[in-house]
């Protein structure tokens, strides 16, 4: 079975280095790097590097099709199965242990609910639908950059308002459902996602200006429509995420995490920082490699 890891990254080069020497000895892994980040890596074997770099503003569009183009191109290469994770994850399992499990558990996981999900905030989500939001420009560049984008990101706040107090909402024809985007997917499910995003852009313009789109987007496109393994899908996508400790949400991971996460039983933990704990990364690295 050809396994594919598809990572979304942009920040700590030696991290993710570090990261894809590990993975890339079993599974075939696929890189996009934000484009704002100013390096790359080197293509190794079992190792791609996409070309076509999005700059994957927090919350944008963009990192919808970072998404996208990771599952087509690993598609094309005839990928079996498909991790989505990010340059900050860390493997808590044996890559041979990760694979048994696959093989034994060929199905789509995926942490997924119909909104409007209770603990998500704007009325469980809908809202980042229903209203317009312009993520492009929810940036952390400070400076000249950040008055440049205040206009806009004023407007855009305005138009929202005016659509809370009028009701004048965003019209959503189907039912919207919604989960972390980290996910464990089937190839058929992956063929049903190229497949619907490359026939309706209808769609694809619906999310254009949705806040964290790609946290509804590939759920609702497996839940609402006419996907043939949607009732089987196991709500579990086997990542550790500690959002609960803070103070960051979700909790940077270190070496007092160590124990839980290595018990916890899940593929991937997330996320480590090399800054703030180099240590965990190594220790998880060689333990993942023993």
């Amino acid at each position: 079975m050809k396994v594919a890891i598809l990572i979304l990254a942009h920040k700590n080069r030696e991290q993710l280095l570090m990261l894809t020497d590990h993975l890339r000895a079993d599974f075939d892994v696929y890189v996009h790097i934000d484009r704002q980040s100013r390096w790359t890596i080197p293509e190794q074997p079992n190792l791609h590097v996409l070309k076509n770099r999005h700059s994957t503003y927090w919350g944008a569009y963009t990192a919808l099709l970072a998404t996208l183009d990771l599952y087509r191109a690993a598609y094309n290469k005839g990928c079996d199965y498909y991790l989505l994770i990010s340059g900050q994850d860390m493997p808590l399992m044996k890559n041979s242990d990760i694979l048994d499990f696959i093989k034994t558990h060929y199905e789509d996981r995926l942490d997924h609910h119909l909104l409007p999900k209770e603990i998500w905030p704007l009325r469980g989500g809908l809202d980042r639908v229903a209203l317009f939001w312009e993520t492009k420009y929810e940036s952390n560049k400070k400076g000249i950059m950040q008055l440049l984008m205040f206009p806009v990101k004023a407007a855009f706040g305005l138009f929202r308002y005016m659509q809370r107090i009028t009701g004048l909402r965003r019209s959503v024809p189907f039912p919207l459902w919604g989960g972390e985007v980290w996910m464990n997917l089937t190839r058929e499910a992956v063929a049903y996602i190229l497949s619907f995003t490359d026939k309706n852009s209808w769609y694809n313009r619906h999310f254009k200006f949705t806040r964290c789109a790609d946290e509804i987007f590939f759920h609702t496109i497996l839940s609402a429509f006419d996907y043939k393994g949607k009732d089987n899908i196991v709500n579990d996508s086997m990542r550790y995420i500690d959002w609960s400790s803070g103070p960051e949400y979700p909790k940077m991971l270190t070496m007092e995490d160590y124990e839980k996460c290595t018990r916890s039983g899940k593929f991937f933990g997330r996320k480590f920082d090399i800054q703030t704990d180099g240590q965990v990364i190594n220790k998880l690295l060689s333990a993942a490699s023993a």
